[in-house]
């Protein structure tokens, strides 16, 4: 778990864990207690689809998948983005209300297929 410099966790964390394999980016799973920004009504304006403003703004925890580094370089970017995906999808049960990418700054409410949905997202390159 990381510690923020002088000790103590980032406000809200309630856990996370890291996972390293030989050659692969780090890959992090982050759970919190809180907004995921301070002001998520505010934040939840850039949203054109009311269901997923709604789902932002009122959200009071999250987890996040992702890895260290950003986005990852060639030939290995499909294979990590869509493990991404797939650890996303099998971390959501019925409270899921909203599943967001900030690198591709979209979002998707939850509905039928969306596991499936969600994988072929993070397998396709952002513009």
């Amino acid at each position: 778990m990381v510690q923020l410099p002088g000790g103590g966790f980032p406000s809200g964390l309630a856990g996370g864990w890291a996972v390293t394999l030989n050659g692969a980016p780090v890959f992090y799973v982050i759970n919190a207690h809180g907004p995921y920004v301070p002001d998520a009504a505010a934040e939840s304006r850039k949203f054109t689809d009311p269901r997923q403003r709604e789902a932002f703004s009122n959200h009071r925890a999250w987890v996040s998948v992702d890895v260290v580094g950003g986005q990852p370089d060639g030939s290995i970017r499909t294979i990590v983005l869509g493990a991404l995906g797939v650890i996303a999808a099998s971390l959501m049960d019925r409270e899921t209300s909203l599943v967001y990418s900030t690198w591709r700054d979209e979002a998707m409410v939850p509905g039928p297929g969306l596991s499936e949905r969600l994988t072929r997202w993070m397998e396709t390159p952002a513009e």
